[in-house]
């Protein structure tokens, strides 16, 4: 996705970024994803900005749901845990400059999230989100014995006692 052209309101972009965990959203705030290679050219990529989600020329593609109006008692994980993947389409999408961040600098766009700490802000997003889905399916894990009436019962779980006879070095 990059900067086609500048007009008096502002920049006009065109292109497409894939977005993961795609929220319902107001707003899509769109900031360098990878490095930038410096030379010719790659000024038109070093762009960052944000715009609400009905901008005139703006799309989203997504994915089909894992589960779509089925009911959450029968689908407790998915229907609670969905992650969507998205691919944000830019249609000669018109950014105000009130809304445009970075602009043709690509020494800026590739030290933003050193300079930011935006990078500790989203690992600590994916800490939390792991952890909670992580937790989520130990529980599932965990309820399996119980409901499938195979719970290990106290004498299974004991350790037979050691023979005297046995010497130790």
């Amino acid at each position: 996705m990059g900067v086609v052209k500048q007009t008096e309101k502002g920049i006009v972009v065109r292109g497409a970024r894939m977005t993961a965990t795609f929220p319902l959203a107001d707003e899509v705030l769109i900031f360098p994803s990878t490095l930038l290679k410096e030379g010719p050219g790659s000024e038109k990529y070093a762009v960052a900005f944000a715009l609400p989600t009905s901008t005139p020329g703006l799309h989203f593609v997504c994915r089909e749901a894992l589960v779509g109006g089925e009911s959450p008692f029968d689908h407790p994980l998915s229907s609670r845990l969905e992650e969507m993947d998205c691919l944000v389409v830019f249609d000669d999408v018109l950014v105000p400059w009130e809304r445009v961040f970075i602009l043709g600098n690509v020494e800026l766009c590739n030290n933003a999230y050193a300079a930011t700490g935006a990078l500790h802000h989203m690992a600590h997003q994916v800490v939390a989100l792991k952890t909670a889905k992580t937790e989520a399916f130990l529980g599932v894990a965990a309820s399996w014995p119980r409901a499938s009436g195979r719970t290990p019962t106290a004498t299974s779980r004991r350790r037979s006692p050691r023979s005297s006879s046995t010497s130790r070095p």
